[in-house]
């Protein structure tokens, strides 16, 4: 019977999710090539600036491949047709995956996508869950094939979340899902002599998420208190959300709705305060600014705001 260290597998990723899966992954599996994209240029071209899987390889002892264009990198191409590993992780990278890499080895191309597929395929899958209101977010580890998100499905595994949690919050919790399917299909592949099912996709019941743009950002209080709050959590840390206050941004760092709000009063108002922090009339319910931003301020609490702006109950904000 084969042993982990048997197999051999290939790490290519570039973004925050893919970051920190990276050290949980690497754990198990003991990849023989970690590869992300080449430096970008930043502050004006005055430094490089590495992928957040570059960074965490790095202080983990690891010396990652940078490349500008996998589909196009002869030296990477010509590695993996000399030394074809058993299987590759391709997680948060951005660029589609073609031959030979797809299909050339015997487990093929593997993503662990933070969302249960086929809902929410696309490039911002937990955070439009989270603006959606789910009570749930998922993980799943699933092949690749050339339409995106859409390979058949290995394993899958959700967990609740709560109205406090925002989109760093449900990040971790996706990638610690993921690391425990792949942990659970490397078993699996050990116990089944290499034979583990594959489940398609329900196309039909495949939903998309859109990448947040920051024209979502600017937020009014004639909506939903609920979809502000989701928003609020789910853009954290960016874009964020900001809504209008005496000619400048007001940027909502943390939120929690209210369902009851007085039917007698203005959407805008003031219409109470929770340990300081301002509570305001939404179309529908209220909402506590727990913990807001001025424009070109710091982050404050609500209720250091409140004082510093001399606000009181019946005040309008817009």
């Amino acid at each position: 019977m084969k042993g982990k260290s048997d197999y051999s597998f290939w790490f290519i990723g570039n973004g925050d999710f893919a970051a920190l899966l990276l050290p949980m992954l690497a754990k198990s599996f003991s990849f023989k090539m970690i590869i992300t994209r080449s430096p970008s240029k930043a502050n004006r071209g005055l430094l490089e600036e590495v992928t957040p899987v570059e960074r965490v390889a790095a202080e983990a002892g690891f010396k990652p491949v940078r490349t500008p264009l996998l589909a196009s990198d002869e030296l990477i191409i010509n590695e993996f047709q000399t030394n074809i590993p058993d299987g590759i992780f391709v997680i948060d990278f951005g660029e589609k995956i073609i031959e030979p890499f797809l299909t050339g080895s015997k487990f093929g191309c593997m993503n662990i996508h933070p969302s249960l597929l086929p809902k929410y395929r696309g490039a911002a899958p937990l955070q439009r869950a989270l603006e959606s209101g789910e009570p749930k977010i998922g993980a799943t580890l699933f092949q690749l094939a050339n339409e995106m998100d859409a390979g058949p499905i290995i394993s899958q595994k959700s967990e609740e979340v709560t109205l406090k949690d925002n989109f760093p919050n449900a990040m971790i919790k996706a990638a610690i899902l993921g690391n425990q399917l792949t942990n659970e299909w490397l078993n699996r592949i050990i116990d089944l002599s290499d034979q583990v099912p594959l489940y398609p996709q329900d196309q039909k019941a495949a939903t998309y998420a859109p990448k947040v743009s920051k024209s979502e950002s600017q937020q009014s209080f004639s909506i939903a208190a609920s979809l502000i709050h989701n928003r609020a959590r789910a853009f954290y840390p960016n874009p964020g959300v900001w809504a209008p206050f005496r000619g400048k941004r007001l940027k909502l760092i943390s939120t929690y709705p209210l369902e009851e709000a007085p039917a007698s009063s203005k959407i805008g108002e003031i219409i109470g305060f929770h340990n300081g922090a301002p509570i305001v009339k939404c179309k529908e319910g209220a909402l506590i600014l727990k913990q807001v931003q001025p424009e070109g301020k710091r982050v404050i609490d609500g209720g250091d705001w409140v004082n510093g702006s001399r606000l009181k109950t019946g005040d309008i904000i817009e």
